[in-house]
């Protein structure tokens, strides 16, 4: 990446989105290097499950797929030094029309 003229000196945007559910613990250490390369002002995006999400899917089958979980999500990007703010989807400006029955 660097090779490819990553500016390292300026804000980045990062988003991990649809990937940490498939990932054990250890992978999910991508963080570091990502938290390395990105400097002040730069936003991460992610997206996570917990473990009531993982419970209430209505196909099982899926759950043996979903590898890590967040129960406290804003502390994932916390333990790397990036401040966070967890959205739901329902929330006030999250649902975009969508997700109103929550």
């Amino acid at each position: 990446m660097l090779a490819q003229r990553y500016r390292a000196d300026i804000p980045s945007i990062w988003l991990i989105e649809g990937l940490w559910i498939y990932l054990n613990l250890p992978q999910v250490d991508i963080l570091t290097t990502v938290s390395k390369l990105a400097v002040a002002r730069s936003w991460l995006g992610l997206s996570v499950i917990n473990t009531e999400g993982i419970g209430s899917a209505t196909d099982i089958s899926f759950q043996e797929y979903w590898r890590s979980k967040f129960d406290i999500p804003e502390k994932l990007p916390a333990d790397y030094g990036w401040k966070a703010k967890v959205i739901q989807p329902g929330d006030e400006g999250a649902h975009f029309g969508r997700y109103t029955h929550f």
